[in-house]
């Protein structure tokens, strides 16, 4: 276990990337928790890998959707900030357009500004930030802790899948919007062979599919 994370992003350094106090705390409950997965046994029996690897994917989904959000609105900022250092005062749109002679083209240093401020408004990009960088660390860990807790729904022997459906249960309780325990149930569900407990996942699966729905919160997540 130990090895298979030791290239894993890091988020241990998302406090200093996260300002308020709310969301500094949902950078330290996922960082212990994902300290606590990276520490586990890989003998460990189910009854004690379950619970570790459904705290940590709670942890760093709550710390996900809240990073989103914060891209969002850390993008939406930069746009608006990008299109008016963009745009040209009317002198200078003016003086741009106004050849420098009669007959003659528009200087090569008006075409170059509005070349440059073309490329730099394109060059707006989603992993230009912290928080952007935060955001794509995050969700990784979220899909690959899920993977890890996934294994022990799809594969393991039945009592032990049924353990594992009734943690994700509570999981799904805990946060009802979650893309990706969604996916993970439909996978499992697929695959199920008893069928009971592929009935139950499925229904899982749909109820945690319907409540799904984009992120606007403007604080902590739930």
């Amino acid at each position: 276990m130990q090895k298979r994370w030791q290239e894993k992003p890091e988020i241990g350094d998302c406090a200093k990337v996260l300002s308020e106090k709310s969301d500094q705390d949902l950078c330290l409950a996922a960082s212990n928790a994902l300290n606590v997965v990276e520490a586990l046994d890989p003998a460990a029996p189910p009854a004690t890998a379950l619970p570790v690897l459904a705290d940590g994917a709670l942890a760093l989904t709550r710390l996900l959707e809240r990073a989103r959000y914060l891209t969002f609105e850390d993008m939406s900022r930069r746009r608006v900030e990008s299109d008016a250092g963009a745009a040209p005062s009317a002198s200078a749109a003016t003086r741009a357009r106004a050849p420098s002679a009669p007959g003659s083209a528009a200087p090569l240093g008006s075409q170059r500004f509005f070349h440059m401020s073309q490329r730099e408004h394109k060059s707006l990009r989603l992993n230009d930030s912290p928080i952007a960088r935060l955001l794509e660390n995050t969700a990784r860990l979220e899909r690959d802790v899920l993977r890890q807790f996934s294994a022990y729904l799809e594969y393991a022997p039945l009592p032990v899948r049924k353990t594992a459906y009734d943690t994700a249960k509570q999981l799904s309780a805990k946060h009802p919007e979650w893309p990706t325990l969604s996916h993970v149930l439909r996978e499992a569900a697929v695959l199920e062979t008893d069928p009971e407990l592929k009935s139950r996942l499925n229904d899982l699966a749909v109820a945690s599919f319907a409540r799904k729905k984009a992120p606007a919160q403007a604080t902590g997540s739930k």
